[in-house]
């Protein structure tokens, strides 16, 4: 704390920065309404004065800072990469207000919105936070590993399950676990001496078939196998090897506690680690985070 009448470089900085017309909380929750809905019209559907309002309020905001917030394309308006800098840091600035305001009402924090795949959701997100406290609160979505990158660093997303390391250096991230596959066969057409090869000759295989490039690997690890059934999901590929009939390459996290399922080993160079992955600046906005990320990180050890 600087002593009494010292000078505060902060200070100094927050007064030349009120010094000057154009900058307000109503201004930045403008920004981030029209950039949620794609453009003005739309973030103020048949209100012509609102939309009116709501581009003078952009543009007093282009002036304040001297850059370009904004650009059109086609019929949408986007934010340029100073705008999605300054979305950034409103959509912090609005999450921790509003956590302060709850404490002050002795209400429940805002949720944290937590982003991954499906499948990591369903059976490693999920179970996880069913071991956390109720004072944890949570939104969660799917979405692809570019999709949760992108959405930790605009501040739509507080948390994300990445598979491999964060590629931007605007992210901290902590390794949870690791992505593994198996060739999941019913028991019951297992035989001794069984290997994955020896099954896929007598076995039908059913595979996740949305991701070509998932079908390609399997294949030249395993060797060139017709495929008996092509699914959407892994969920559905699940339900094929649940039926007796099929076999299916799945990762190994789907597979606990199924007894009446064989794992053989299988795609093991393409195994990944999993990291939970959160903005730096999100610890300082939300009070909640961090204890949240400690409870994840024990969670998902456990689980």
């Amino acid at each position: 704390m600087s002593k009494l009448g010292a000078p505060s470089p902060f200070l100094d900085r927050l007064r030349d920065l009120m010094a000057h017309k154009g900058l307000s909380l109503e201004r930045l929750a403008t920004l981030l309404e029209v950039a949620e809905a794609g453009g003005i019209s739309a973030a103020a559907p048949d209100n012509s004065n609102q939309q009116s309002l709501m581009s003078r309020q952009l543009s007093e905001l282009e002036q304040f800072f001297g850059l370009q917030l904004t650009v059109r394309t086609g019929r949408r308006l986007q934010l340029t990469e100073d705008g999605l800098s300054l979305a950034q840091h409103a959509r912090w600035l609005f999450q921790g207000l509003a956590d302060l305001r709850d404490k002050g009402r002795e209400s429940s924090h805002s949720p944290l919105v937590f982003g991954a795949g499906d499948t990591i959701l369903q059976f490693l997100v999920i179970p996880a936070l069913t071991r956390l406290g109720s004072e944890h609160r949570f939104i969660l979505k799917t979405l692809a590993n570019e999709q949760i990158e992108r959405q930790l660093i605009d501040g739509s997303l507080q948390l994300g399950v990445l598979r491999g390391q964060p590629t931007s250096d605007r992210l901290v991230a902590r390794r949870v676990g690791r992505w593994e596959w198996a060739l999941a066969v019913p028991t019951a057409l297992t035989r001794p001496g069984d290997t994955a090869e020896s099954v896929l000759l007598r076995c039908p295989l059913a595979l996740q078939s949305s991701e070509p490039q998932f079908v390609a690997d399997v294949l030249d690890d395993l060797g060139p196998s017709p495929l008996a059934l092509r699914c959407d999901t892994f969920a559905q590929a699940l339900q094929a090897v649940r039926s007796g009939k099929y076999v299916s390459v799945l990762p190994r996290v789907m597979l606990r506690d199924l007894p009446e399922i064989t794992m053989f080993p299988t795609l093991e160079s393409r195994g990944i680690d999993l990291y939970l992955a959160f903005p730096p600046q999100g610890l300082l906005a939300r009070p909640t985070l961090a204890s949240a990320i400690d409870a994840i990180d024990a969670a998902f050890r456990d689980t």
